[in-house]
């Protein structure tokens, strides 16, 4: 059983590196990829919250701009807000 399970695992891992050489993906692919549920993209993509296009009834994705997507709200450090203050307040002293 063990055994088993560290296949699929590993099997898991290798499909999920393929996908990063695929320019397109299908929703198949997306939650393999993203680890969102199918429901999860249907809504986002009806939502328009998502990048996307549809073909003949089917949803597809560039991974490239769905990257983009996932990296979209950074939170800062507090390494760069730090930074940021203090560049202001060096550029806003009277």
């Amino acid at each position: 059983m063990d055994g088993e399970n560290t296949i699929i695992e590993l099997l898991e891992r290798i499909e999920r590196a393929t996908l990063t050489n695929k320019p397109i993906l299908t929703v198949a692919n997306l939650t393999a990829y993203t680890g969102y549920s199918k429901d999860t993209i249907h809504r986002l993509t009806s939502k328009r919250l998502i990048p996307h296009y549809k073909r003949e009834g089917r949803l597809f994705f560039k991974r490239d701009e769905i990257d983009r997507w996932l990296l979209a709200d950074k939170v800062k450090t507090q390494e760069e807000i730090a930074q940021e203050a203090e560049t202001y307040c060096a550029l806003n002293k009277h």
